[in-house]
């Protein structure tokens, strides 16, 4: 049997797995867990993993850990993962259609029916992006609107969650990206406002204990400016 001597292992636990960053309980926690689901396989004295794990290695730390908890997850777990997801993709497709619909409706009131034709949710298309909706300007290049939609309401604070490829995107394109916030009652989605990225960068984690892939931002209400970019400025 290939794998690691286990003897080995334990000793990794201490010191090169985390650096020491973890208690060795929450390590000898999880590696029962991943062994009681079959992700790792212990036999005279080697420890090896199951083929389903080789594939996250080339994955992301927040990719392969959301992978990881599905393949540990019971049935049960995963019934209400999904049922959560399916909640929050509907809702953000609520506050996608809201800010398209502004923005052909600006356009069309503008006497530019061709250029409410491309306004597009690119979301529909991939996440990758870095934004989810692509609406032209008269006299610029086409904004880059990444909306956020929430179920809870402003108030003072504005929550959501960036991905730094969102972020990344926004602050290479300062002035065609927006984040638009929206607030959804579960049936249709109400824009709050929007703002360009450098306003919430003092709100992200900074990359002193490895680079983040995800952030919740709290942004303060006041931040945001009323309705969205203007397709005339």
């Amino acid at each position: 049997m290939h794998g690691t001597d286990h003897a080995a292992l334990n000793g990794a636990f201490r010191t090169a797995v985390t650096h020491g960053r973890f208690p060795r309980p929450d390590l000898d926690n999880a590696f029962a867990l991943l062994a009681e689901r079959g992700l790792l396989l212990a036999a005279n004295g080697r420890v090896s993993h199951h083929e389903s794990l080789s594939g996250l290695l080339s994955l992301s730390d927040s990719v392969a850990l959301s992978l990881l908890a599905r393949l540990l997850a019971t049935p049960a777990e995963l019934e209400d993962d999904f049922g959560d997801a399916a909640r929050r993709e509907a809702t953000g497709a609520l506050g996608e259609e809201a800010v398209v619909k502004w923005c052909v409706d600006e356009l069309l009131a503008l006497g530019r029916g061709e250029l409410a034709e491309q306004v597009k949710r690119v979301s529909a298309v991939s996440d990758r992006f870095g934004y989810d909706v692509s609406a032209p300007s008269i006299r610029a290049a086409p904004r880059m609107l990444e909306v956020k939609t929430t179920t809870t309401g402003a108030g003072k604070t504005f929550r959501f969650y960036l991905t730094r490829n969102e972020y990344e995107i926004g602050r290479r394109h300062s002035q065609q990206w927006s984040m638009v916030a929206c607030v959804s009652d579960g049936e249709e989605a109400t824009i709050v406002g929007w703002c360009r990225a450098s306003e919430f960068a003092r709100y992200l984690p900074d990359d002193g204990n490895g680079r983040w892939t995800e952030a919740l931002v709290n942004l303060p209400s006041i931040a945001l400016l009323s309705g969205l970019p203007s397709a005339v400025e």
